[in-house]
């Protein structure tokens, strides 16, 4: 199928010292408690648990954050939203009764970055202060920020009619 629109986003770049910052603490823990022979706490983990612990929550953890892409695409048929690894929602543009445009501060008006699904609606939120609002013919609404709106809104509508 031909692809009519499609944006690539990453993860705003303001989370990486919220990213970096707890990672260092955890290694300063990991390192504090089996190098120096300082545990932590009444009941410590041993040396061996915190290094297991150290490499999930300081190495791969915040891998997996930093590396979080999303995409919005459009082709003849469908909108796909995505947040590899871990989302992939696929709607038929038939099946969209309203497009909206809206303003779009991530933190303020969306409750943050990433994808939620609060009040049947669906929040697709990563870069871009321009955003649009889809409701689609079942009731389910879908929040989307993106860099292009007036791009993907012409995709998704060249399709519909």
């Amino acid at each position: 199928m031909k692809v009519l629109y499609e944006e690539k986003q990453s993860m705003p770049k303001a989370l990486i010292p919220a990213v970096i910052a707890p990672t260092l603490i955890i290694w300063l823990i990991v390192l504090l408690q089996s190098t120096a022979d300082k545990p932590l706490g009444n009941h410590p983990l041993s040396d061996s648990q915190m290094w297991i612990g150290g490499i999930v929550l300081g190495i791969v953890l915040p891998l997996l954050i930093l590396t979080v892409r999303g995409k919005i695409a459009v082709d003849e048929e469908f909108l796909t939203l995505s947040l590899s690894p871990f989302f992939r929602k696929k709607v038929k543009l038939s099946d969209i009764a309203y497009i909206g445009e809206i303003a779009s501060n991530p933190l303020r008006d969306l409750q943050n970055w990433g994808v939620k699904y609060r009040h049947r609606t669906w929040r697709f939120v990563l870069q871009g202060d321009q955003a649009l609002e889809l409701r689609l013919v079942n009731g389910q609404k879908i929040v989307m920020t993106c860099a292009h709106r007036e791009e993907l809104l012409e995709a998704m509508q060249q399709k519909k009619a």
